[in-house]
């Protein structure tokens, strides 16, 4: 996974006094309450795009409850896609990632190869050029982590 950094530089006068690389922040991670749910979690993950909510593909995850940890390992997004009905959009579309309890989220394209997608409060930009793209979408919480797919065909 790729991971933000940014360069701090004092100067003065043209001259850099110290460079000092420095990690970006990422935002906290909420803490999963299993209150209402089973152990480990049956999560649905959602992406809503022109005002329609479409369930994701589940993942692999791991849970962690007390002295309690579930782990499980499937298939990969490229894999899961497979079986998966593309959703058909609009060039430039926007979508919004849905998940219960505030997790922080990464999402991914997988093209061949995975890459990055900047994210602003769970909304994404969607493709400008038609062809079908995976998505990956990565939850977290300080006590666990799911991983969600989908699938889009701009037309």
């Amino acid at each position: 996974m790729d991971r933000g950094w940014r360069l701090g530089i004092i100067a003065c006068t043209g001259k850099a006094l110290h460079i000092e690389i420095l990690e970006a922040e990422e935002p906290p991670l909420h803490a999963f309450k299993f209150s209402n749910h089973a152990f480990p979690p049956s999560l649905a993950g959602f992406v809503e795009i022109d005002g329609t909510r479409y369930e994701m593909a589940k993942g692999g995850f791991r849970w962690t409850k007390g002295s309690k940890t579930a782990t499980t390992d499937t298939a990969g997004s490229t894999q899961i896609a497979e079986d998966f009905e593309a959703i058909v959009i609009e060039a430039d579309s926007k979508a919004k990632i849905v998940i219960d309890q505030s997790p922080n989220l990464s999402v991914y394209t997988w093209n061949g190869e995975q890459e990055g997608v900047a994210e602003d409060e769970a909304q994404i930009s969607l493709p400008a050029t038609s062809g079908r793209t995976i998505y990956e979408v990565v939850a977290k919480w300080t006590n666990g982590e799911a991983s969600y797919t989908f699938v889009v065909d701009v037309k």
